[in-house]
């Protein structure tokens, strides 16, 4: 059993949101909690919101439409606004404020300290960049795409490229890009047990 950090109501938290059936799209906000949910395998809260950490052009383009579940049985909200009327993230958050935007998000996503909710979020993102390499090389490679703009015939020359995109960065060792480009997919996990 994986053990949380539990909360109270009323508390300061800081979080990281993500709309329904969009999981790898992640929103990191600063909130209080509303009401606190206690099941067997997990902790749930729900959360009004007071604050977004996005550049307001990052929610423009990935919060329209999208779906947040607003209680614990399950239903949904979304934020019903015109979005070209926000110049800024501040007049975001003031209209997230005014709108008393609750969301309900799960335990291991909530932190009570925003450095806690920054390693969080890099580490997530970091495994969802990761993640999005490898499946890149996946589509470039595909025999029938061969006439492609993008196609790669070996994964040694996407080995090159990638390697000289992150060179830069200290993580172009051959040891880093074969564990991203030669991670074993879901199947090849599951034939192994």
């Amino acid at each position: 059993m994986i053990r949380n950090r539990v909360y109270d109501k009323g508390t300061t938290i800081y979080a990281l949101i993500s709309p329904k059936g969009k999981y790898d799209t992640l929103f990191p906000v600063k909130g209080v909690i509303y009401d606190v949910r206690h099941s067997d395998s997990i902790v749930e809260y729900q959360i009004r919101i007071s604050h977004f950490y996005d550049d307001i052009n990052f929610i423009k383009r990935h919060f329209i439409s999208a779906q947040f579940e607003r209680d614990f049985e399950g239903k949904m909200i979304h934020l019903r606004t015109k979005y070209s009327k926000f110049k800024s993230i501040k007049e975001f958050n003031e209209h997230i404020v005014s709108a008393n935007f609750i969301v309900v998000v799960d335990g291991p996503m909530v932190c009570k300290r925003m450095f806690e909710m920054q390693t969080l979020f890099n580490n997530i993102h970091d495994f969802f960049i990761e993640n999005k390499i490898s499946g890149m090389y996946d589509m470039c490679s595909r025999s029938y795409y061969n006439n492609g703009t993008y196609y790669y015939k070996s994964k040694g020359v996407f080995k090159a490229h990638l390697k000289k995109f992150l060179d830069d960065r200290g993580y172009g060792t051959d040891a880093f890009l074969d564990d991203i480009l030669y991670r074993p997919s879901a199947d090849r996990l599951d034939k192994t047990s």
